[in-house]
C-alpha cells in the first residue's frame, strides 16, 4: 500500500468514527436551567454567596431531566433539590437586604474598626538567590494611604525561626516602583530606621518633606537586612496624594426622615467627580454598630454629603442614643488607572455626637426599592415553580 493510499485509508477510518460519535451523541431532552441568584443593580447589597449542594457528590450521577433514562421519582428528587436552593436564595437575599447598602451593621466590617488600619505582615526574608530560610520578618504600618502632610509609621521585627532576633539593616530607600511612568525621575530617597520598644526598628516617613511633595501614586520603602546569619529583603508599600480634593469643614447636621436618623456631613469640593465617603457610628455605650457609606458624584463648591443611621438597624441593634459618629473617611474614585482614589484627609476620633432618641422614634420596617421588589419577585417565582415541579406538577 502506499504512503497516499493508507493516508487515504485513515482519513475514512476517523471520519467514521466521527460520523458515529455524532450520531451517538444528540440532545436527550431539554431539562429547565438552573435557577440562579440574580445580581443586584448598583446600589443593591448582594446576596451572600450560597454554597450550594452538589448532587454528583457522594452519590452517583442522576441522568438530567427529560431523558427517558430518569426515573419519576428521580426527577422529582432533583426539582426537590433545585427548589431547596432556590428558598435558600430567596431567604439569603431577604436577610441580607433587610438594610441599605449605605447603613450596614458593623459586624459586617470588623477590619473597618480603626481607620487607616493595615494588617501586619509576617513573611519570610527575601534571599536574593531565592533559597528558603528561616528568618522571618513582620512588617507593620500604621497606614498606607497618606494625603498632604500626613505621615506614615514603619515598624520591623524579626525572627530567626527559634525565636525573636535582631534585625541589622544595610540600607533602606523610598523608591517609585520601577512598573510606574517616569520612575526614573524620582531618585532613592534614604530612610533611616532607628530601634523602639520591644525591639522593633521604626521609621516615620513623611512624602511631603522627604522628596516626594508634588509626587502622586505609589511608592516602596525597600529594605536590605541581615536576620540571624541570613541576608535578603522586604519592602513596605504606600500610596501618596500631594492635595486633597475635597475637605472636610466639620460641620454635620442631623434630622429624624422617614423613621431613620440622616446625618449630612458638610465638605468643600475642590476637584469635582465620583466620592466615597465613610464612617462609623458608636452608641452612648461605646458600642460600635454601624458602618455608614455614600458613593456619588459631586459637583464643585460646598455641599453635604448625606450618611443614613437606618432605623431598623438602630432597633435590631439595640443601640442606645446619643450616637457618635467618629472617623470620617473619603476619597475622590479614579477609573482605569493606579492608584484608583484621590484621597481626602480624614477626620480622627469623635467628630459629632447626635441628640437623645428612643427607639420608639425609629422604624421597625426593612428596607424597600424598586431593585430589591424586582430581584424579590424574580426569586419567588424560582421558588414556586421549583415547588411546583417537585410536587409533581
Amino acid at each position: 500500500m502506499t504512503r497516499r493510499r493508507r493516508t487515504a485509508g485513515a482519513l475514512v477510518i476517523t471520519l467514521g468514527v466521527v460520523v458515529a460519535l455524532l450520531l451517538w451523541w444528540r440532545p436527550i431532552g431539554s431539562a429547565p436551567s438552573e435557577p440562579v441568584a440574580l445580581q443586584p443593580a448598583t446600589g443593591v447589597a448582594a446576596p451572600p454567596r450560597v454554597e450550594m449542594p452538589s448532587q454528583g457528590r457522594g452519590r452517583a450521577a442522576m441522568p438530567p431531566m427529560g431523558s427517558s433514562k430518569a426515573a419519576p421519582q428521580e426527577t422529582r428528587e432533583l426539582w426537590a433539590q433545585r427548589h431547596e436552593r432556590a428558598q435558600h436564595t430567596l431567604s439569603s437575599y431577604l436577610a441580607s437586604t433587610r438594610y441599605p447598602p449605605d447603613s450596614r451593621p458593623f459586624s459586617e466590617h470588623p477590619d473597618q474598626a480603626k481607620p487607616h488600619y493595615v494588617g501586619p505582615l509576617s513573611l519570610p526574608l527575601a534571599r536574593k538567590d531565592g533559597k528558603l530560610t528561616n528568618a522571618k520578618v513582620t512588617l507593620r504600618q500604621d497606614r498606607m494611604f497618606l494625603v498632604g502632610d500626613e505621615r506614615a509609621t514603619l515598624a520591623i521585627v524579626c525572627d530567626d525561626g527559634d525565636g525573636p532576633a535582631a534585625c541589622a539593616i544595610s540600607s533602606a530607600a523610598v523608591i517609585v516602583p520601577p512598573d510606574v511612568k517616569d520612575a526614573g525621575s524620582h531618585p532613592p530617597t534614604p530612610i533611616t530606621f532607628s530601634e523602639g520598644e520591644g525591639g522593633a526598628l521604626v521609621a516615620v516617613f513623611q512624602p511631603s518633606t522627604q522628596g516626594f511633595g508634588g509626587y502622586r501614586g505609589p511608592l516602596r520603602i525597600e529594605l536590605s537586612l541581615t536576620v540571624g546569619g541570613e541576608t535578603g529583603g522586604a519592602s513596605f508599600d504606600l500610596v501618596y496624594t500631594p492635595a486633597a480634593p475635597a475637605t472636610f469643614t466639620g460641620r454635620v447636621s442631623e434630622a429624624l426622615r422617614n423613621g431613620s436618623l440622616a446625618l449630612d456631613v458638610e465638605i468643600v469640593v475642590d476637584e469635582p467627580g465620583r466620592y466615597v465617603i465613610t464612617a462609623r457610628a458608636d452608641d452612648s455605650e461605646g458600642k460600635s454598630f454601624a458602618y455608614l457609606s455614600e458613593n456619588g458624584e459631586l459637583p464643585a463648591g460646598k455641599q453635604e454629603v448625606h450618611l443614613r443611621l437606618f432605623g431598623k438597624l438602630i432597633r435590631d441593634e439595640r443601640a442606645r442614643a446619643p450616637f457618635h459618629l467618629r472617623d470620617l473617611e473619603g476619597y475622590r474614585l479614579l477609573e482605569d488607572t493606579y492608584p484608583d482614589r484621590n484621597l481626602m484627609s480624614a477626620r480622627d476620633g469623635v467628630v459629632y455626637t447626635t441628640k437623645t432618641y428612643t427607639l420608639r422614634d425609629f422604624t421597625d420596617a426593612e428596607w424597600e426599592s424598586e431593585e430589591k421588589a424586582r430581584h424579590v419577585k424574580e426569586l419567588t417565582k424560582d421558588v414556586e415553580e421549583t415547588k411546583q415541579h417537585a410536587e409533581g406538577g
